[in-house]
């Protein structure tokens, strides 16, 4: 069984670095939206550059943390596999613990690590089962507030993932000698060093004036607020199913204090294909991990809804659907529903037929 919960974490953290890795893709993502020649120019949005892999944080900083090093850093493939790559999206560094030299692979993920997280939720349900006679637990909602600075904090031998937000630190350290306080003071460094904005791609640009139709028009910044608080920019187009600030991106995020984003991505046509798909995978990995469909405890404007095995919240509507990232958000799956509510009442007509 151990062997099992190691390759469903592995899969989920492979899945981590390839969906949202920060300081190292420049990728395009793909559009779920046929394009027109018609643009549409939204309101400018102030963003950060995302930096790469070794630029998050001062190298006197990381020393201030993990000691004088031995040897410069070295980009490294990811957290998990810190084998050299001068691509990669970690930064590997060395420091002496009782003697011996030790490496701490450090990434940043800006899509949230959701995988990690939903991974480690299902490990949970496996050993609930194992322990109740093949029965998962009943769900237990949204989990407490943490009062430490982060959202999400959790580890298994070898890798950790600290999370506030959409942002994720996921810190490798492969030989398991550096002390776990150690590597929580430097995850603190890397956040605390942070600017409270959305990120833009380097090479992409945030305020581009992107292809109708316009994703952020299904959702006003008034109803957004109503649900995430106060948003400290206007409502702005992103990469796919993610934060990360492009014009010409075919989602729209709603960015409100501590790096929280909420992201909708509407797909107005073969939405009834996606949403079977996610459903279906959805209900294999409910299958062998239990628990519940998220998407089956809301009702709302839509024909059917579902949860994606990262957490994400599908709804369908004809053959519309919209895809709601919330978990890295400031809401919780009622207030999701309602910003969908608001979102699928707006897809256009022909999207509205049973």
């Amino acid at each position: 069984m151990f062997t099992a919960f190691k390759s469903l974490i592995a899969g989920s953290i492979a899945l981590a670095t390839l969906a949202g890795c920060g300081g190292g893709s420049s990728s395009e993502p793909a559009s779920k939206q046929a394009s027109t020649e018609k643009k549409v120019q939204r309101p400018a949005v102030q963003a950060q550059t995302i930096a790469s892999a070794c630029d998050w944080l001062p190298l006197a900083d990381v020393e201030q943390v993990l000691g004088k090093m031995p040897k410069p850093p070295r980009r490294g493939f990811s957290a998990e596999n810190a084998r050299p790559d001068e691509n990669g999206y970690a930064c590997v560094y060395t420091t002496s613990v009782a003697g011996d030299v030790q490496e701490v692979a450090v990434q940043m993920n800006l899509y949230g690590a959701v995988e990690f997280e939903s991974a480690m939720g299902m490990v949970g349900n496996m050993l609930s089962a194992e322990l109740n006679d093949g029965h998962a637990a009943a769900p237990s909602g949204e989990s407490n507030k943490r009062t430490d600075g982060w959202d999400y904090v959790g580890n298994m031998p070898g890798i950790g993932v600290w999370r506030i937000g959409h942002v994720a630190v996921m810190i490798g350290s492969p030989g398991y000698n550096v002390p776990q306080e150690t590597l929580n003071k430097l995850a603190v460094a890397i956040r605390d060093r942070l600017g409270d904005m959305p990120f833009a791609q380097a090479g992409r640009d945030p305020n581009a004036p992107g292809s109708a139709p316009d994703p952020c028009a299904l959702v006003t910044r008034a109803e957004a607020e109503a649900v995430l608080g106060t948003l400290l920019v206007d409502p702005y187009r992103s990469a796919e199913s993610g934060p990360i600030a492009d014009g010409e991106g075919p989602s729209c995020s709603f960015y409100s204090q501590g790096h929280r984003a909420l992201v909708i991505t509407p797909t107005l046509s073969d939405g009834e294909m996606m949403f079977g798909m996610a459903g279906g995978v959805n209900g294999l990995v409910r299958s062998k991990t239990g628990g519940a469909d998220e998407g089956d405890l809301l009702d709302g404007p839509w024909d059917n809804a579902t949860a994606g095995t990262t957490g994400a919240l599908y709804f369908l509507k004809g053959d519309s659907m919209l895809e709601v990232v919330y978990k890295t958000s400031a809401t919780d799956i009622e207030g999701a529903a309602k910003i969908a509510a608001a979102a699928v009442g707006r897809f256009p007509a022909s999207a509205k037929a049973n």
